[in-house]
C-alpha cells in the first residue's frame, strides 16, 4: 500500500480552518484574560483556550 505524504493528509479547507482557529486563539486569549482579571477572576487555561476560539461568535450571540 502507498502511504500518503504528510502534506496531503489534510485538505486545504481543513488547514485554512486550523490556521484561522489558531489566529483567533492568539488574538482573543489576552482579551479574555484581561476581562477576567478586571472582574477579579482567575481563569482555567482550558476554558480560556476554548473561549478564545469562539470569542467573536459568542459575543455576537450574547448581543442577540
Amino acid at each position: 500500500m502507498k502511504q500518503r505524504s504528510e502534506e496531503h493528509i489534510m485538505s486545504k479547507e481543513m488547514r485554512r480552518a486550523i490556521r484561522e482557529l489558531s489566529k483567533n486563539v492568539e488574538k482573543n486569549t489576552p482579551r479574555i484574560r484581561k476581562a477576567l482579571a478586571k472582574r477579579g477572576k482567575k481563569a482555567d487555561p482550558v476554558l480560556v483556550f476554548i473561549g478564545a476560539q469562539y470569542f467573536d461568535c459568542l459575543n455576537r450571540l450574547a448581543k442577540e
